[in-house]
């Protein structure tokens, strides 16, 4: 099996002061005024400390979501993270139509919103990737849900919603075989799909951590990658898979 990492971090957000207005360290303690509560003060300092990783991870997911979405593209031209993606999708395309494996993606939080357009718009609408297709796609930790409730996708449509009665239709068979999205309660940064769009398999995974912990804890554990490959398997029995 090949494994290719599609990085696109590097042409994302960045900080022109390195996250300078996370205040990454506790202000000092402001000039007193009128009566003084040390047990207030205490506390204060207290979420101070708690307030820094959080402050500055979703600052880094905010950064990433505008800049990607600002940056997407079009069929026609592709920004320039959608570009490395789909790239790498070509030169994993070139290695199974050698080695006859599955084409499979793992994504991870805003990468679920990158592939969900890909598959959802560029590799349909696009003549030069038109010949791609995703037998397996697990996406952990995503928005994709979140995104799609607020039609934030190039292919969203006011068509489906709650109020209409109806989901988003499963992506086209011909660009994706079956999608396994992946959530846990204590990630507050993962998103269900299962209510909005049809034919995926949704699922809780108990990462066993907390807040930041739990966002990327999903590609810590052992017993994620034993389930991921009991999916792959189950996909390619039920013939959602296809075999090159």
């Amino acid at each position: 099996m090949t494994l290719l990492h599609a990085y696109w971090g590097y042409l994302a957000a960045q900080f022109a002061w390195e996250g300078a207005s996370c205040l990454r360290k506790p202000a000092p303690d402001p000039e007193p005024h009128g009566i003084q509560f040390p047990q207030i003060l205490n506390r204060s300092h207290f979420f101070a400390e708690l307030r820094q990783p959080p402050n500055h991870m979703i600052a880094r997911f905010f950064g990433d979501m505008f800049c990607y979405l600002n940056n997407c593209g079009s069929s026609e031209n592709p920004g320039t993270i959608t570009k490395r993606i789909l790239e790498t999708l070509v030169a994993a395309h070139e290695i199974i139509e050698r080695n006859g494996e599955p084409l499979i993606v793992l994504s991870h939080s805003m990468g679920g919103q990158i592939e969900y357009d890909i598959v959802t718009h560029f590799l349909p609408k696009s003549p030069k990737y038109s010949n791609l297709k995703i037998d397996f796609w697990c996406s952990v930790a995503s928005q994709v849900g979140l995104f799609e409730e607020m039609k934030l996708f190039i292919a969203s449509s006011n068509l489906y919603s709650k109020q209409n009665g109806n989901k988003v239709p499963f992506p086209d068979k011909n660009y994706l075989g079956a999608w396994w999205n992946v959530w846990d309660m204590d990630d507050i940064l993962s998103y269900s799909v299962s209510d909005i769009i049809e034919g995926v398999d949704d699922m809780s995974f108990r990462v066993g951590h907390w807040l930041i912990n739990a966002h990327v804890g999903y590609l810590q554990e052992k017993s994620f990658y034993l389930l991921f490959a009991e999916h792959i398997k189950d996909s390619i029995t039920a013939g959602n898979s296809i075999q090159v």
